[in-house]
């Protein structure tokens, strides 16, 4: 019998993947997709957010809030680029 090892990412790895996830996410939803949108208020949205190591979900919640579907128009300063800098910030 033979033993198979199942490839692991390293936890560094896992949380980029998560806040490369996120950060798509964000984009599409700043960009007005109503299926994004959603997707930010979903379990799916808090285990990759919980995974990029945020605790709580509150600015993706606001993120979706402010985003208007099928609108390709912003409300106050929150941008993809800025989003993208607080992610890689963590």
């Amino acid at each position: 019998m033979t033993t198979q090892k199942t490839p692991q990412i390293e936890l560094r790895g896992a949380q980029r993947l998560a806040a490369a996830v996120l950060a798509l996410g964000v984009a599409e939803a700043l960009a007005g997709d109503p299926a994004a949108i959603y997707w930010l208020f979903t379990a799916d949205c808090a285990f990759y957010a919980n995974l990029a190591g945020y605790d709580e979900t509150r600015h993706l919640v606001t993120v979706a809030r402010r985003c208007e579907p099928g609108r390709r128009k912003l409300h106050g300063r929150l941008n993809v680029a800025n989003f993208a800098q607080a992610m890689a910030a963590r």
